[in-house]
C-alpha cells in the first residue's frame, strides 16, 4: 500500500506532463486527479491520516497552476477538489481508526520517506516548470526578434521607397528647367556637408543633432517642389524674365510649402514634415529681409532654409541652365563669400567656402 501510493503519485505527476502536451488536456488532467486523490484517500484510511499520505494531496493543489497557465478559472477548481479534501482529512483524520495498525517506528520513517518524496515531486514540478518557462520566454524572445527583424526590413525597404520616390519626383520637376536632375542630389549634398561642418564647429548644438541633419538631408530634394505650379513658358524661357514672369516664378516657393502641408500633414514624422515645409517655403528669403515669400530676415528664417539656399544658389551658379552658362567654380565660391550678411547667414556661407574641397568633389561625382 505504501509504495504504491508512493508510486501513484509519481505517475500522476508524469502523466500530467505528458497532458501538457495533448489538445485532450482537461478530460486527461481531471481523470488522473481523481484517480491519485482517491488513492490517497484509501492510504489514509487503510494506514491512518498520521502517516501524512494526505500531504500529496497538498501537492496536487498546486499543480494545476503549472499545467493550466492560460485558464485560470479551471486551474481553481481543479486545485480546490484536492485542497477540500485535504483540509477535510487534516480535520476529521485523527478521529477516524485506521484498519491497519503499525508502529511509531514505522510510521515515523513513513512520514520521512513521504517528506522526502514530497520535496523530490515539488523540486521535479518546480524544475520542469521554470525549463517550460524558459522556453516560452526564449521562443517569445525569438519571435520578438524575427519579428522586429522584419519590421526593421520592411521600414529600411518602406525607407528606400520614399526616397527614391522623393527622389524621382523632385528630378521630374527639376527636368522642366534644366538639362540634368542630378541637381537634387547634388544640393542634397552640399546641404549635408554644410550641415555637418556647423555642427562640428558647434552651432545651434540644440537644432543640429544627427537625426535632424539625417532628416535635412532627406528634405532637400522636395526644394523646388512648387515649381510644379509654374509654367513651362516661364521655367524654360532662355532669357529675362518679365516682372508679371517673375511674380509667377517666385510663386514655387509659397505653393512648395502649402504642396507638402497637404502631402504630409498626416505623416507619423513630424521632424520631416516641419523641415520639408520650411524649406520650400524659406530657400528664398535672405539675410537681409529683401527675399520671398515673406520678407523673413536673419535667424528669424528657418536654419534649414539658410542652410538650403547657399547649396541651392551655389549649384544654380555652376552648372548650365536654359538663361545662363555655368560659372566658374571659384567664381561661384566668391559670389557666396560676397554674398555673406546680404543674401546669406555669414556664418553658414564662410562655413561653406571652408568646405570648398569637398563641394568640389561633390561636383564632380555628379558632373554633367
Amino acid at each position: 500500500m505504501f509504495f504504491f501510493n508512493i508510486g501513484s503519485s509519481v505517475i500522476f505527476l508524469v502523466s500530467t506532463l505528458l497532458i501538457k502536451r495533448t489538445k485532450y488536456l482537461t478530460p486527461l488532467y481531471l481523470l488522473a486527479e481523481v484517480e491519485v486523490v482517491f488513492h490517497q484517500i484509501f492510504a489514509d484510511y487503510f494506514l491512518g491520516a498520521n502517516t501524512s499520505f494526505h500531504f500529496f494531496l497538498l501537492i496536487i493543489a498546486f499543480i494545476p497552476f503549472f499545467i493550466f497557465t492560460n485558464r485560470h478559472n479551471i486551474a481553481i477548481i481543479f486545485s480546490l477538489i484536492p485542497l477540500i479534501i485535504f483540509s477535510a482529512i487534516e480535520i476529521a483524520g485523527p478521529y477516524i481508526p485506521p484498519i491497519f495498525h503499525i508502529n511509531i517506528k514505522i510510521e515515523y520513517t513513513i512520514k520521512i520517506i513521504n517528506i522526502v518524496v514530497t520535496i523530490f515531486v515539488i523540486t521535479v514540478m518546480i524544475s520542469t516548470f521554470s525549463k517550460l518557462v524558459t522556453s516560452a520566454e526564449n521562443k517569445l524572445a525569438n519571435e520578438v526578434v524575427t519579428q522586429a527583424e522584419k519590421l526593421q526590413t520592411q521600414n529600411e525597404r518602406i525607407i528606400s521607397y520614399q526616397k527614391n520616390t522623393i527622389f524621382s519626383l523632385s528630378n521630374l520637376v527639376e527636368n522642366r528647367d534644366s538639362d540634368t536632375g542630378e541637381h537634387v542630389r547634388r544640393t542634397s549634398s552640399y546641404v549635408h556637408i554644410l550641415a555637418k561642418s556647423a555642427q562640428a564647429n558647434g552651432l545651434y548644438p540644440d537644432i543640429l543633432t544627427n537625426k535632424y541633419i539625417d532628416t535635412l538631408y532627406r528634405a532637400a530634394p522636395l526644394h523646388d517642389i512648387g515649381k510644379i505650379v509654374v509654367s513651362d513658358l516661364i521655367l524654360k524661357k532662355p532669357g529675362m524674365l518679365t516682372p508679371d514672369e517673375y511674380n509667377q516664378m517666385k510663386r514655387h516657393a509659397a505653393e512648395g510649402g502649402r504642396i507638402i502641408k497637404e502631402i504630409l500633414g498626416d505623416s507619423d514624422d513630424e521632424l520631416y514634415t516641419k523641415v520639408a515645409i520650411e524649406i520650400a517655403s524659406a530657400h528664398h528669403e535672405k539675410w537681409d529681409g529683401t527675399g520671398y515669400p515673406n520678407n523673413l530676415a536673419g535667424e528669424i528664417i528657418p536654419l534649414s532654409a539658410r542652410i538650403m539656399a547657399i547649396a541651392d544658389v551655389f549649384d544654380a551658379l555652376v552648372t548650365s541652365r536654359c538663361y545662363k552658362e555655368a560659372y566658374p567654380i571659384e567664381d561661384a565660391f566668391k559670389i557666396i563669400e560676397e554674398s555673406a550678411g546680404s543674401h546669406f547667414d555669414p556664418t553658414l556661407a564662410t562655413l561653406f567656402v571652408q568646405n570648398r574641397r569637398a563641394i568640389i568633389n561633390i561636383l564632380a561625382r555628379y558632373a554633367e
